[in-house]
């Protein structure tokens, strides 16, 4: 009887392991996938607010976000962005 049990060990054991590798593997496809998907949805997305408002209403919005982005990282002590690792510096 000990052969048998320890067949089934083994079993269980790769049963796991195979279990394992395809849930890290198929998680990271999974990701990727929502990722681009997503990506494409935000290019969509400015593609028609910028035929909506018009090409220059989108490219002073962006040159606005740009002014204002560097100045919302620099926040000496805030802990908030100290909790995102963020420093400012780039």
């Amino acid at each position: 009887m000990t052969g048998r049990d320890n067949s089934d060990t083994k079993s269980h054991l790769v049963y796991f392991v195979v279990t394992f590798v395809l849930e890290v593997v198929l998680g990271i496809l999974g990701t990727l996938v929502v990722m681009a998907y997503s990506r494409h949805r935000e290019f969509a997305a400015d593609a028609g607010s910028a035929s909506f408002v018009g090409k220059d209403k989108m490219i002073n919005a962006l040159r606005a976000l740009q002014r204002i982005h560097p100045q919302n990282l620099i926040i000496e002590g805030d802990p908030k962005i100290a909790t995102l690792k963020i420093d400012g510096k780039s």
